[in-house]
């Protein structure tokens, strides 16, 4: 029972320390709202986000695992439903580039700032849900 316990703690503290030395390793996630559009026209028109406010527990989810260098979104089927034109395809469209808001790179853990590409990526549909890859 002892050694059992040795390892598990010995376990434990190379997983701290692998966190703590590689930071990147660490899954980062904040949940947001999104205001789907194009931020750059009146009234919101057009693809890709608009705005992105960050809140404490429901929303989109937003997440990285490798330091900020891909993010995923995963979107709910009310939010799904609230935007279809946006999610009618297989691909997610930006039509400009943006800007992730510093509260948000705040709460990831993220100090430089980030920067998601106009581009089309890919979306998968789950159920009503959605998930887009920005990479």
């Amino acid at each position: 029972m002892k050694s059992i316990l040795k390892k598990l703690t010995q376990l434990v503290m190379l997983l701290v320390f692998c966190f703590q030395a590689f930071p990147s390793l660490a899954i980062q996630r904040v949940y947001c709202h999104i205001e789907f559009g194009n931020h750059r026209n009146e009234n919101c028109r057009g693809f890709g986000f608009c705005r992105l406010v960050y809140l404490v527990d429901f929303g989109c989810e937003l997440v990285t695992g490798d330091g900020g260098k891909t993010f995923t979104l995963n979107v709910p089927a009310e939010i799904v439903k609230k935007y279809e034109t946006q999610f009618s395809g297989s691909f997610f469209l930006m039509e400009n580039d943006f800007q992730l808001p510093s509260d948000i790179l705040k709460a990831m853990g993220l100090s430089e700032q980030h920067l998601i590409k106009a581009g089309s990526y890919k979306m998968i549909k789950s159920g009503n849900d959605v998930t887009v890859y920005f990479n």
